[in-house]
């Protein structure tokens, strides 16, 4: 049987069929059926070996120069690393990469490869951002096989390749799936025998997911994605998937005339605001938070959030409502916090509550409140408490307004001190007394 050539298996699940197809009907995989001589070759060399036996030296790293950027990566581009960055257009793909290449470029060589693109483009957007770029290897070319051979002849230390969509393999129908995923596998098995690093942008459709359909996801060792931020100039980059780092981490940049920047934030406080401190990611930063209430006699009432959980707004409105005895009815609530980023952490509701409570008794205060809330009003002690205020200790805070429980020794270690407050209904004296 193995010598037939009219006989196939999928090396998926093994289901044999007598006319090759697309597409497995027992695993529903695409592209995997093979002729089973060829499949009876590879099964005749099996690739065993126990843990114990691996001898491999630890992947080595490079800094780009972009702080942000290589915090996000995980410390750094690993040598023979595969990325994917990905964004809507217009977002700054290529300008983040542009401004990432100028710190590359001063000890490393890069090609740059654009089928996007054309060299009088590029040439203008780098003069345009004003980058010194003069030592940057251009090429427009589209055919894989061309490209291997610039590679093999310029031996460059990092590839960026804009877009990987419009990369073609010779003898394979253009724009389709089997295209796109065996442009990926090749150019994923070259610089890996190559030890050389890679950075792919890929499109994203409609609905912002990548298009291949997620093909290029699972093939690639890092996703990054670049999006907008709550505030206008800020832009985003998330790790999705990461296979030499962590995915917690968001690198936050700035759009400016020259192009993108680490953006730095202002930690500086300002009496009559209150404040929490948010977990984006990794890192904490000090977010202030707006209200404003208005009477609306129309039935069309209002409630909108910017920077917030609109679904959690909604429930901390009830919770204030039932516990601190506040009508809402006929009333347009907006929130807006300076973060730039939509705020995830729950340790953010106490702050929530006490910003609306302040906005509907029309009466100012001031402080940091951290705490989350249980949908009996209780404010629960945070299970990192120590961190909490070892950060704000950093920030010059002196005291803040959570439940510490038995941590009452951390207040003379970090110099804080902790007004207690276990739940949302002791939030009025608190406020109304400061």
């Amino acid at each position: 049987m193995s010598e037939k050539t009219d006989i196939f298996i999928c090396n998926q699940c093994e289901k044999i069929i007598k006319k090759w197809v697309g597409k497995c009907s027992a695993c529903n995989m695409w592209n995997s059926y093979i002729p089973f001589k060829d499949f009876a070759k590879c099964s005749k060399n099996l690739d065993m070996i126990k843990v114990s036996e691996l001898k491999f030296e630890t992947k080595n790293r490079y800094q780009t120069g972009f702080d942000e950027f290589d915090k996000v990566l995980g410390g750094g581009v690993v040598n023979g690393s595969l990325t994917l960055l990905c964004g809507s257009p217009g977002v700054g793909k290529s300008t983040l990469l542009l401004n990432i290449i100028s710190k590359m470029i001063k000890d490393k060589k890069v090609l740059y490869i654009s089928g996007e693109e054309s060299k009088e483009q590029i040439y203008e957007r780098v003069r345009r951002l004003n980058l010194e770029l003069g030592e940057l290897i251009l090429s427009n070319e589209k055919n894989w096989s061309q490209c291997k051979e610039i590679i093999n002849k310029l031996k460059p230390d990092y590839i960026v390749i804009d877009s990987i969509q419009t990369m073609r393999i010779e003898d394979i129908s253009n724009a389709s799936v089997t295209q796109l995923k065996e442009m990926t596998g090749e150019l994923m098995d070259f610089i890996k025998a190559k030890n050389m690093s890679c950075l792919l942008i890929g499109h994203i459709t409609k609905d912002g997911s990548i298009a291949g359909p997620r093909v290029l996801e699972h093939m690639v060792d890092t996703v990054l994605y670049l999006e907008k931020g709550e505030r206008e100039r800020i832009r985003l980059l998330r790790s999705i998937k990461n296979r030499f780092g962590s995915t917690e981490e968001i690198g936050v940049f700035e759009m400016g005339e020259k192009g993108i920047s680490t953006f730095k934030e202002n930690y500086r406080t300002s009496n009559k605001d209150i404040y929490s401190l948010a977990r984006l990611g990794k890192r904490t930063s000090l977010i202030k938070t707006d209200v404003l209430i208005v009477e609306n006699k129309s039935t069309q009432i209002k409630r909108v959030v910017n920077g917030f959980e609109a679904k959690r707004f909604l429930l901390l409105i009830a919770l204030i409502t039932k516990k601190l005895k506040l009508n809402f009815d006929y009333k347009d609530l907006f929130l807006k916090t300076n973060s730039y980023t939509q705020i995830t952490d729950s340790t953010f509701d106490l702050a929530f509550v006490a910003s609306i409570y302040c906005a509907y008794k029309d009466i100012k205060s001031d402080g940091v409140f951290i705490g989350e809330l249980a949908l009996n009003g209780e404010v629960e002690c945070p299970q990192n408490t120590e961190q909490i205020l070892k950060e704000l200790s950093h920030y010059k805070i002196k005291s803040v307004v959570m439940n510490l429980d038995s941590y009452s020794n951390l207040e003379d270690k970090y110099k804080i001190q902790v007004k207690r407050i276990r739940n949302i209904e002791e939030l009025p004296s608190i406020l109304e007394g400061s």
